[in-house]
């Protein structure tokens, strides 16, 4: 403590003091000593006893609550004890050590008997009953008003008190000076802003060169991969179908031609083939219903293929624009923890976040962007929606849940 330079102190006193914590703290050591002793053993005994009766259950629980209620009993009765010993130092002028000391052991023993408790999960031929005793004790009044007096105490010591108000004000002077070289870089930077945002679309228009060319060569990919999968089959049989019809009717036209060069002698050669004219006509149209149909389902496969296309291109575009991100953009340097109040300012914050994050709820902006954790729920969604009509901001709903990215 610094004031231990300039204060004399009763050093008998303060050694004296020393000297009970550490007895207390020692003696408070063995009592956990023993429970965390005693608790192991419990342990073993029960894991390698089969309970067969009631009896050895109750045995088991009644040794439980035994050591745990041990410990609560030196714990209280370690309170009541240093109380009773330390309080005559308490006029003293004794030095803050100690005293800190003295009010950090109390401190721990009511937290400690906060938490303690005993448990024991066993089964009794074959019921399982869980955690058959629980049993939790809480520190009494006395004993925490006894570590709230001893903590004020410590508090309130001239020496705790100096050097709280001496780490305030190296805390001021320390928020002072960085506040002054916040300014001195805004000064700076309001004299580069010119030249810094020249710097910067440039490189948002190489990055935009990069992405339209990684788009183009993406998704000329893509799209003949898509084509392939869902025109593939449909077009095929489509043009065999269709190569049939038409062969069956060059067919006709040529049996056609060869009847019509017959003389009028010759009936029977045209009987043959008028009735092979005829069967070829047969085919055709059941040919033609099957082009129509085989039309029908390609037709229906390029309306789909149309649709997965633009659904496509949104994909490539964020996909290559989510591999190829802008550069962050100057940012006026400001004050850690100062509130943002202009509403350009917050804005920018979010973006800026949202480039270096990727997809983010409005709780994940909240929580992850600092300009934004003091903003409500619906300032922030009021912003984002500003973003999104500037263009700066997508949103896209994902299980019901929206996320916003850039």
């Amino acid at each position: 403590m610094s004031e231990q330079a300039t204060v004399e102190y009763d050093k008998q006193a303060t050694e004296e003091l020393k000297a009970l914590v550490s007895t207390f703290s020692e003696q408070v050591r063995r009592a956990e000593g023993r429970f965390e002793s005693d608790g192991r053993s419990l342990e073993f005994k029960a894991s390698i006893t089969t309970i067969s009766s009631a009896a050895e259950l109750a045995d088991i629980m009644s040794e439980s609550e035994r050591i745990t209620r041990e410990l609560y009993i030196a714990y209280e009765t370690a309170v009541a004890a240093i109380d009773e010993a330390c309080e005559p130092y308490a006029k003293k002028n004794v030095g803050p050590e100690p005293l800190c000391d003295l009010a950090k052991l109390l401190d721990h023993i009511n937290s400690e008997c906060s938490t303690l408790g005993s448990n024991y999960s066993a089964s009794l031929n074959d019921n399982d009953f869980g955690n058959i005793v629980s049993t939790r004790f809480r520190p009494s009044a006395s004993s925490l008003a006894t570590a709230a007096r001893w903590r004020a105490r410590c508090d309130m010591h001239p020496a705790v008190v100096a050097e709280r108000e001496l780490e305030e004000q190296r805390k001021a002077e320390r928020a002072k000076a960085e506040a002054e070289r916040i300014a001195k870089e805004a000064a700076e930077f309001d004299e580069k802003l010119p030249e810094l945002m020249r710097q910067y679309e440039e490189e948002c228009a190489r990055i935009d060169a990069r992405r339209e060319n990684a788009y183009a060569e993406r998704y000329k990919k893509e799209s003949e991969k898509l084509t392939s999968r869902i025109l593939g089959s449909a077009q095929r049989d489509f043009d065999e179908v269709s190569e049939k019809v038409g062969a069956l009717q060059q067919e006709i036209a040529e049996l056609e031609s060869q009847r019509s060069a017959l003389g009028l002698l010759k009936v029977g050669e045209k009987l043959k083939l008028t009735a092979a004219i005829d069967e070829k006509r047969r085919k055709l149209e059941s040919a033609q219903k099957d082009l129509d149909w085989k039309k029908t389902v390609l037709e229906s496969s390029q309306e789909r293929l149309r649709n997965r296309l633009s659904d496509l291109e949104h994909e490539v575009r964020k996909d290559v624009e989510w591999l190829l991100p802008y550069p962050s953009k100057p940012r006026k340097p400001r004050v850690p923890g100062a509130p943002v109040t202009d509403i350009n300012d917050q804005k920018d914050a979010i973006e800026e976040y949202l480039i270096s994050a990727g997809p983010s709820t409005i709780t994940d902006i909240m929580e992850g962007c600092p300009e934004a954790a003091s903003l409500s729920a619906q300032r922030v969604s009021a912003l984002l929606r500003q973003l999104r009509d500037e263009g700066r901001v997508t949103r896209e709903e994902i299980k019901r849940k929206a996320y916003f990215y850039v």
